[in-house]
């Protein structure tokens, strides 16, 4: 992981940027490319700073190859194109030695939220909100999509808070 304060700087840095990708997504059902493009460029400027340079290549590397990955999803119809752009620009946050438990908290914070976004529609279901996310209760399931901007914010930000504990401990 980064150095501690490479990565308090990040986290600082990247609270506001998920706050503001899961709140376009709930609300427009769209990431803007600004927030994918500054949360690549807090990890250049806070990789840079924090972590060997070999690592800092190799973990823009892989978030090329989540990029194309991503992508491919997309193209099939699986993930939004905002979304793909945003995993791609968070891929290099996370240690690849860390990538199990990356993938448990992406799973936990999936099924909370997928439970949370359906009792919101289930109440809300007789009106109209303005959130796209919650007024898709009236699409067929099949049409309906999932704001992962809001997992992907909540999953890199609880991901980088246990880093954060882990050196506060230390």
């Amino acid at each position: 992981m980064l150095t501690e304060p490479a990565l308090w700087v990040s986290i600082l840095a990247m609270t506001p940027l998920m706050l503001v990708a899961a709140y376009w997504d709930l609300k427009y059902l769209k990431i803007p490319n600004w927030v994918s493009l500054a949360v690549l460029a807090v990890f250049i400027v806070t990789g840079l700073w924090g972590l060997p340079l070999e690592t800092f290549w190799w973990r823009l590397a892989i978030g090329a190859i989540v990029l194309v990955i991503m992508f491919v999803l997309f193209a099939v119809g699986a993930i939004g194109g905002g979304d793909a752009k945003l995993a791609a620009a968070l891929a290099p946050f996370v240690v690849p030695t860390d990538i199990a438990t990356f993938l448990l908290i992406y799973i936990a914070v999936s099924f909370a939220m997928l439970l949370t976004l359906r009792l919101i529609m289930q109440v809300n279901r007789h009106e109209e909100t303005g959130w796209l996310s919650v007024d898709q209760l009236t699409k067929p399931a099949r049409e309906r999509v999932f704001p992962m901007g809001l997992i992907f914010g909540l999953t890199i930000l609880i991901y980088m808070g246990w880093h954060a504990l882990q050196v506060l401990q230390s």
